[in-house]
């Protein structure tokens, strides 16, 4: 069985957009922003990760990350703005559900990973209570 896999969008420092797969995105991003990722990024620092889209194995990442590289720059945008408001729609709906407070953990960006971590974190634990 194999791990789960990742589909992601790095912004270049130029404005431009590369997309990846990998079964670390952490990981991947560092090796990115430390200029030892792929060639079209080492010329393009910084990068910052946009977006990230899990998939149940590397196959399914690797067929998604095909599939979006053959969308235009309008199209990508477009697709990840969809998805980032779809799950800010399911976050709202927590928090409200929860009563916790989305300024606490998402102060300037929707798509701060390690806050939206922490936040579900808190809604697990709430569940349990």
């Amino acid at each position: 069985m194999e791990n789960k896999a990742y589909m992601y969008v790095l912004e270049c420092g130029d404005g431009t957009l590369y997309t990846g797969y990998t079964t670390d995105v952490e990981a991947r991003l560092k090796t990115h922003q430390s200029g030892k990722g792929a060639k079209y990024t080492r010329a393009r620092l910084p990068v910052t990760l946009i977006y990230q889209e899990e998939h149940p194995d590397k196959s399914a990442a690797m067929s998604a990350e095909a599939h979006f590289k053959k969308k235009k720059r309008a199209e990508k945008l477009a697709y990840i703005e969809e998805k980032r408001s779809k799950s800010w729609n399911l976050l709202r709906f927590l928090s409200s559900t929860f009563k916790i407070k989305l300024d606490t953990f998402f102060p300037w960006s929707r798509c701060c990973l390690k806050n939206f971590i922490e936040f579900v974190n808190i809604l697990k634990s709430s569940c349990a209570k």
